[in-house]
């Protein structure tokens, strides 16, 4: 089988498969070309149907390409990929599996879907290393993720072989004047780095390479998100189609991508059609979506928020649970044993005899002389004096619970107030250290990887002030319980402070520089603590909200431990507090 290009794409770039074709690799590369073996729509087919079926598929794709329709000729591809995934060892599979990758490459890369085309063409080279379309097609997507080198390597292949190949011979052209425009401005940040402002340029270029990171990040979700967005059309155009309602509208279809060279010209960055059949390009249709891409994004923000709000609810809930497991495994019951229970040798069915040798009752009770007059000496009225109270304080219970038995108080409201006014408004300082600047700006003018914001953290080295600005989320319970004369004091708190870190010169020290401008800085972020009990080890998670260059991170960090150290004096604080409380 043989591809015919259209537009000016030269016909030599039409070859035939190499008898030493690489097997492809067991586990793709990209996603959209994995095979899920529950999602197989060649189970259960032969070979010679499969094959059918793929051509049908990449028949309809063609269809819908000439249209401008790339989304759904795109999934006509992948559809017909999918056919064909398990005879990979078959020649004809293999030839016309090399034809649907180098079609899907070209539609995403109108699409402009980068990293897919990519894969898509890698996977037809891992079948055909010499196909001149895959390593086109590759070096346009690559050109446009901005990697070079890789690019320029492909377009090179395709040139030497096809030396009337317009579009190859374009694009590398518009690849060595980039490259060319990189290297000139690495030799101009040579030259400032020998002229002694080599520290500022190592800044300038990491924030750069940190920008084009995160650039390549953002566009790798949104093509993330765009996928999903095609699926979900292609889903609801098929509900529309078995429901007889069809939309009678205009497809929306995107020209072809254009790489763009240094001096503002744009040229043609992929062929015309990726068509493997001699045919005329036809008109562009238009093609509105069933959902547009602006609600697809606001529903999906909406649905992730909901899934993490009910995640977070569960495991506050699952927290709750264990908190309240481990109060009740403290707060066990005694098990009251009678040892003084009459002898019931001489009782006859609920009845007993009287010292007079007359019968009654069992439940009758009999009061002797002894007991009689223990009993008037009870009710008779007692002053109520100090020895009163110290016998009730050594009972340790309320005055009602002279028998010492099982008693128990919330104690949760109180000790959520003290544990609020002790950690309100805490502070903490951190002395001056201009020793710490001093050699993170030595190891930072060798580092081109370091923030450029180090500079501006110069004030850092003055003394630094950590204080509390808010507490909240103060949950758990506390209680003191009474139990055979003795008290036990349980609780089980989490909280969380927010804290901020400034720079702020000491009024005592005369001798101290005056802070630089912009030292009015603060650096915020929150500690939450859990499981803070008395008979054990709290966790405590920082979080930092804003990112930190290391000189910051080593001062801040200094003037938070100090922070820490606080908190644990006046939970410590609390706690003496606490086992104070009586019932």
């Amino acid at each position: 089988m043989t591809e015919a290009e259209d537009g000016d794409e030269n016909t030599n770039l039409n070859t035939d498969l190499e008898s030493d074709v690489h097997e492809p690799s067991s586990e793709p590369e990209d996603g959209d070309e994995a095979e899920d073996a529950d999602d197989d729509p060649g189970q259960g087919l032969t070979l010679e149907e499969c094959l059918a079926e793929a051509a049908q598929h990449k028949s309809d794709g063609n269809d819908y390409f000439k249209a401008a329709q790339n989304q759904d000729a795109c999934s006509c591809y992948e559809l017909a990929v999918k056919f064909l995934s398990k005879h990979k060892d078959n020649a004809a599979a293999r030839e016309l599996l090399v034809s649907l990758y180098t079609n899907l490459a070209a539609t995403r890369n109108k699409l402009e879907l980068w990293a897919s085309a990519d894969s898509s063409a890698t996977s037809a080279l891992e079948l055909d290393a010499n196909n001149l379309k895959a390593l086109f097609r590759r070096g346009v997507a690559r050109f446009n993720m901005g990697q070079l080198h890789t690019a320029k390597s492909d377009l090179n292949t395709v040139c030497r072989s096809d030396t009337k190949n317009r579009d190859a011979r374009t694009v590398l052209a518009n690849v060595n004047a980039r490259i060319q425009q990189d290297k000139a401005q690495e030799r101009n940040s040579m030259s400032k780095i020998f002229s002694g402002k080599s520290l500022y340029h190592a800044e300038e270029m990491a924030a750069k390479r940190k920008q084009a990171e995160e650039a390549r990040r953002k566009q790798e979700e949104e093509e993330e998100v765009r996928r999903e967005w095609q699926e979900e059309c292609a889903r609801l155009r098929a509900e529309q189609q078995e429901s007889a309602m069809p939309m009678d509208s205009e497809a929306l279809v995107d020209g072809p991508s254009k790489a763009v060279s240094d001096d503002g010209a744009d040229v043609t960055s992929q062929e015309a059609t990726p068509m493997d059949d001699d045919s005329e390009s036809a008109p562009a249709a238009a093609d509105v979506p069933p959902i547009s891409f602006e609600d697809f994004q606001k529903q999906r923000e909406k649905r992730l928020k909901e899934e993490k709000e009910q995640k977070e609810a569960e495991e506050k809930e699952k927290q709750e649970t264990a908190r309240g497991e481990r109060m009740r495994a403290k707060a066990k019951t005694d098990v009251v044993r009678v040892d003084d229970e009459e002898d019931l040798s001489d009782v006859v069915r609920g009845y007993k005899k009287r010292a007079d040798g007359t019968t009654t009752t069992y439940f009758d009770r009999q009061v002797d002389e002894k007991t009689r007059t223990m009993l008037d000496q009870m009710k008779a009225p007692k002053r109520i004096d100090s020895q009163t109270d110290a016998q009730s304080e050594s009972n340790m219970g309320s005055a009602w619970n002279k028998a010492g038995t099982w008693e128990e108080k919330d104690m949760t409201k109180w000790a959520q107030g003290v544990l609020k006014t002790k950690l309100s408004k805490l502070t903490a300082k951190a002395p001056m250290d201009m020793d710490a600047i001093l050699q993170s700006t030595a190891s930072e003018a060798t580092n081109s990887s370091a923030s450029s914001s180090f500079l501006n953290d110069t004030h850092l080295a003055f003394p630094l002030v950590a204080r509390v600005t808010e507490v909240k989320s103060v949950e758990g319970s506390a209680s003191v319980a009474s139990s055979r004369g003795s008290l036990k004091h349980m609780f089980d708190f989490g909280f969380e402070v927010e804290w901020e870190v400034k720079a702020e010169a000491h009024d005592e020290d005369t001798d101290a520089p005056e802070l630089p401008k912009g030292s009015g800085k603060a650096y915020k972020g929150t500690l939450a603590y859990s499981d803070v009990t008395s008979q054990s080890k709290y966790d405590v998670k920082l979080t930092v909200k804003t990112k930190l260059t290391q000189v910051a991170t080593k001062r801040v960090g200094v003037a938070v431990d100090a922070l820490k150290e606080e908190i644990g004096v006046s939970l410590q604080s609390f706690i003496s507090e606490f086992k104070e409380q009586r019932l």
